[in-house]
């Protein structure tokens, strides 16, 4: 089993376990006075225990779907694989400056049969109380597979050194096991 194929099991079930539990928790409340005794105590606790129980409950539920439905729409999230992805013939500048213009990204290429990871990866922080609203970059670095350069230009310079053609043959590109899909 390949990683990605591997994490998207793991993000599935993790959600799915997460319904299931919620909706077990449910049913369970619905069935409180068949479960527990029959004094007066037991059923206070019982109550406003069983009102929390569901908040929570329902509360997992909708944000495991969320979760779940966010990560299909931004690019199938984990659910896509990076061997399924069709191969992208770029020129090196369209990769220079999608590279220069995006703050942190994976670009895995075909060079001849040997696969080269390249990409950019800055520091950030949340800016103005936002989470993932207002997010502010610095520090941006770029690589090539595990060497990182803070100068564009020599990382342009020895990336071109590594190239067998003058088309880029992208494998995938994406943030980790998200994909991504530019123009």
């Amino acid at each position: 089993m390949k990683i990605s194929e591997q994490n998207n099991s793991n993000f599935t079930k993790k959600y799915v376990l997460t319904i299931c539990l919620s909706i077990v928790a449910l049913v369970l409340c619905f069935f409180r006075n068949r479960i527990l005794p029959d004094i007066a105590i037991v059923r206070t606790i019982g109550t406003v225990a069983t009102v929390v129980i569901i908040v929570v409950a329902l509360y997992m539920i909708v944000t495991s779907v969320s979760h779940f439905m966010t990560a299909k729409e931004f690019g199938n999230g984990a659910s896509v694989s990076r061997a399924t992805q069709p191969m992208k013939s770029w020129s090196p500048k369209k990769l220079f400056d999608y590279l220069y213009q995006e703050d942190i990204i994976d670009v895995i290429i075909d060079n001849n049969g040997v696969e080269l990871k390249v990409g950019t990866t800055s520091d950030s922080r949340s800016v103005g109380g936002r989470r993932f609203k207002d997010i502010e970059f610095f520090d941006k670095c770029y690589y090539i597979n595990d060497t990182e350069y803070s100068d564009f230009d020599r990382f342009k310079e020895d990336f071109i050194g590594l190239l067998h053609s003058d088309t880029i043959k992208i494998k995938y590109v994406g943030i980790g096991d998200m994909v991504v899909h530019p123009e």
